[in-house]
């Protein structure tokens, strides 16, 4: 019998002060639609993703919260890091402010990653003043006990 993994996690993605910042929420929502219907193992897929309409009353005050959750047959030791190299790549195209993932092993002990950009988000802009995705960051990495830092 395989063994599961469970993952799960959110991204708070783009925020809002003035109407410009929900257009980057709803690029962050057309690039979660672009994610393959189904994928190569470990899977990254779109219908791991969702996350509430831009709307006061439905869910996004400010901040855009992309949750996401899966049950992964036998995602183990060096999985995990194909999986999160596939997440990063993800991450890089994304306006967010921080990311956590939780994946639970059912034969090794639980993995917590967390991602928050080296700088802030809303300010880096390109030449012609658009904001730009994250694509630098620290990731905290905490398992059996331990907890590591990467650039």
């Amino acid at each position: 019998m395989a063994h599961e993994t469970i993952i799960y996690g959110s991204i708070e993605g783009a925020t809002y002060t003035a109407n410009e910042y929900r257009k980057y929420q709803h690029i962050n929502a057309e690039i979660i639609r672009t994610l393959p219907d189904e994928d190569e193992y470990p899977f990254l897929s779109r219908h791991m993703f969702s996350f509430p309409p831009a709307d006061v009353c439905r869910g996004t005050f400010r901040t855009q919260i992309i949750h996401f959750g899966a049950s992964i047959k036998g995602l183990e030791w060096e999985e995990v890091d194909v999986w999160i190299v596939k997440f990063e790549g993800l991450l890089k195209r994304l306006y967010w402010f921080e990311a956590t993932v939780h994946i639970k092993p059912e034969i090794d002990s639980p993995y917590l990653f967390t991602w928050v950009p080296k700088v802030s988000p809303v300010s880096t802009h390109n030449r012609h003043g658009k904001l730009l995705p994250v694509t630098e960051w620290v990731r905290e990495k905490q398992h059996d006990g331990t907890v590591t830092k990467s650039p």
